[in-house]
């Protein structure tokens, strides 16, 4: 996980990170610019006298200030993980799915290409779209660190829909999610088709769908899933 990310992607995904973290954070950023400064002039004093020994301290000091900083952000993420995705990026979602439905339909051209001829009203609705497909990849990549590389669903079948995945083969390499791939095309298809089962869930929520289907769907097993993964 890299809280870094995640605060990168809060202004292009809308949503805003809970105070408590934000406060967490801006004292690791401080931390970190006091252990960089130190580093920049460590050439001026790291000269093995008292003065230099006592400033080499100083670094070490300021080192292990900023790493001891940086797991209280990253424990705090992990403790709360789905507290952050109910309380703040699930609300975002969520809007961004009701202005799809609002300012789209089911037809809204997912390509320039295909809207380029199409009427005024039609393209402002295109442009809309592409404008909400940012904040949707940009939430969707936040609850992704969240979630992490160690999950379950590490093949991404159950990150934004409670769809069926595509597919018949037993093996998770040959599996995709249902719904389009393409960012756009995929948004849209979440926010009007009645089969999509739109959803953004916590960790707990996502591993327990990837473990029903392995248990019923497609009678993998979760020792099959980690071996075709390795």
């Amino acid at each position: 996980m890299q809280f870094d990310k995640i605060a990168e992607l809060a202004e292009a995904g809308g949503f805003t990170l809970p105070a408590e973290l934000l406060k967490l954070e801006a004292s690791r950023v401080r931390l970190q610019e006091t252990y960089s400064a130190l580093i920049r002039a460590r050439n001026f004093a790291d000269d093995g006298t008292q003065v230099g020994m006592v400033y080499a301290d100083a670094v070490r000091a300021a080192d292990n200030a900023y790493n001891h900083a940086d797991d209280i952000v990253r424990g705090y993420v992990k403790v709360n993980s789905e507290q952050i995705v109910v309380e703040t990026l699930r609300p975002a979602w969520e809007a961004v799915l009701a202005d799809v439905r609002k300012n789209t339909n089911k037809g809204t051209p997912v390509t320039a290409e295909a809207a380029i001829d199409a009427s005024d009203k039609v393209i402002a609705q295109y442009r809309k779209l592409k404008d909400l497909t940012k904040r949707f990849v940009a939430i969707k990549a936040a609850a992704q660190e969240i979630y992490g590389l160690g999950g379950r669903d590490n093949w991404n079948l159950f990150a934004d829909t409670q769809a069926h995945p595509k597919g018949t083969s037993g093996q998770y390499a040959f599996l995709e999610p249902a719904g389009p791939s393409e960012p756009t095309a995929r948004l849209l298809w979440l926010a009007h088709d009645q089969d999509a089962k739109p959803w953004l869930p916590t960790n707990a929520e996502r591993e327990a769908a990837s473990d029903k289907f392995q248990q019923h769907g497609t009678g993998v097993s979760t020792a099959h899933n980690v071996a075709v993964n390795d």
